[in-house]
């Protein structure tokens, strides 16, 4: 127990140290709606429930004929299921059909993930590398792994998140009545909305 509780200190320790460049400053924008053509999404998987929200999100920006992609991070072991493809390669993942229509999702596997909840590799740098006119940080609550991607590499116009953490590079933070935590349709609804309303010269 005692060396559960000094990993878990170790860790929250590293990771508020790399937490101290999370409000960085960036270029902001006000855009319209039709000022919008692209946007990127953050999106945390970690149980049989959040896969179901996803599909949502997809369905929602597909009525909205955006040009969207989203970059799933599966934060909880084994959420998706495996397959060998080849022998003697490590098992990947099977994504439900219902995402694999979508076609805009990339999912990051739980063991690309550091010990302290880092994305390894450079799958977060190249989904950035897209310049997107709005970034959104689907995640209701603080997350290390979302806050970190987030924080480090969307650098678009507009960036929306669906909780006021201090530190984070928001433009548009929005929830509900009593500060409540929105379904993910209603919160997307309600930033567009906001959107089209914003009057720009």
């Amino acid at each position: 127990m005692k060396s559960d509780n000094m990993i878990n200190w170790i860790k929250e320790y590293y990771r508020k140290k790399l937490s101290r460049d999370f409000n960085r400053k960036r270029d902001s924008k006000f855009l319209n709606i039709k000022d919008i053509s692209s946007v990127g999404f953050l999106f945390d998987i970690n149980s049989a429930e959040s896969v179901e929200k996803l599909q949502q999100v997809c369905a929602f920006f597909g009525k909205k004929k955006l040009e969207f992609r989203g970059l799933a991070i599966e934060t909880a072991k084994n959420v998706f299921d495996r397959e060998v493809v080849e022998k003697g390669s490590a098992p990947k993942i099977v994504v439900p059909q219902e995402l694999e229509l979508c076609g805009k999702i990339e999912i990051v596997p739980y063991e690309e993930l550091s010990w302290i909840g880092v994305v390894k590799g450079k799958v977060a740098e190249e989904f950035f590398a897209s310049k997107y006119d709005m970034a959104i940080n689907l995640n209701p609550d603080s997350n290390f792994t979302l806050d970190h991607l987030f924080a480090t590499y969307a650098d678009s116009p507009v960036r929306a998140g669906m909780s006021n953490v201090r530190t984070m590079p928001y433009t548009i933070v929005l929830e509900g009545a009593g500060r409540e935590i929105l379904p993910v349709e209603e919160y997307l609804e309600q930033i567009f909305h906001y959107l089209d309303i914003i009057k720009t010269n």
